[in-house]
């Protein structure tokens, strides 16, 4: 919280006036009208936090290491370091790319991309939007192996289903999670944690 309260005490006139989380400055630090409704406010705030953390995420340097007979080494793999790094499909760059990854992974508690393969080649990268992804769990079998996880994914551009093998999907969650498999979203979290709050007062 150190580099906003820097930030915004270059736009306080009196240096002695303390910054905190309900001055009108910091809303416009973030982008946001002090003068929005409050139940808008909420929205605004919440959707402003989750693009910078979004953004910080995205802007993170990459390093790549990889398990050898010598021990961890920096990783020769420069094909699949330069899909990670540079380019992960031909419409985005890494750093959109992992940005709206970690936009998904907050605001629906769970975030997938899909690994497009040749052979054993990785060709490129593909985001699944979040909120058209089913997870099934195969406990009778039937699509091959027993207990094995697949994505359901609705493409909403073509209207086609898809159906990927978990080895298929990178599946990124949340750290909050009741089953282990499906992250809780963010939206979520704050809302137990109101509801909690209310309930013991």
């Amino acid at each position: 919280m150190g580099f906003v309260r820097s930030a915004l005490k270059r736009r306080v006139k009196n240096e002695s006036e303390t910054v905190d989380l309900n001055n009108p400055l910091l809303l416009q630090w973030l982008g946001i009208d002090p003068d929005t409704p409050k139940d808008q406010l909420s929205e605004a705030t919440y959707f402003a936090c989750l693009k910078i953390l979004s953004e910080s995420l995205g802007k993170l340097p990459l390093k790549m290491y990889q398990r050898t007979d010598r021990g961890i080494v920096k990783s020769d793999k420069e094909d699949v370091y330069n899909i990670l790094k540079l380019r992960p499909n031909p419409y985005m760059t890494s750093s959109i790319f992992w940005s709206t990854v970690e936009m998904n992974r907050n605001h629906y508690g769970n975030a997938y991309v899909w690994c497009r393969y040749d052979g054993p080649v990785l060709q490129d990268m593909w985001i699944m939007p979040s909120n058209h992804v089913v997870i099934v769990v195969d406990d009778q079998g039937i699509l091959g192996k027993k207990n094995a996880i697949w994505y359901r994914y609705n493409d909403p551009y073509d209207g086609k289903l898809y159906v990927f093998r978990n080895d298929e999907v990178l599946h990124l969650k949340t750290s909050t999670t009741f089953d282990g498999i499906t992250g809780l979203s963010v939206r979520d979290v704050l809302k137990h944690t109101v509801d909690g709050a209310l309930e013991s007062q």
